[in-house]
């Protein structure tokens, strides 16, 4: 019994502490595009995000309009 057409799926999960090391990202900077659509999973203490995921949001050019909203609205409150 063979299942060669099948290619299993990466596992592109990683966790937020090791995103300097997997993604050259802070782990501040992925929990702040957590507020802008990325999904973090839970596992007891261990936060994990999907690179794929991430790249998408990244590309899709939603991230740089919800961070630009957010500056307005920073230097609206700061004055």
């Amino acid at each position: 019994m063979s299942t060669a057409s099948s290619a299993p799926s990466p596992f592109d999960l990683c966790r937020v502490s090791k995103a300097k090391r997997e993604v050259d990202l802070s782990p501040n900077t992925v929990r702040s595009y957590a507020e802008h659509g990325l999904q973090l999973h839970r596992l007891g203490k261990v936060v994990f995000f999907s690179r794929n995921e991430l790249a998408a949001l990244i590309t899709s050019g939603a991230l740089a309009i919800s961070l630009k909203s957010t500056k307005k609205t920073a230097k609206t409150i700061a004055g």
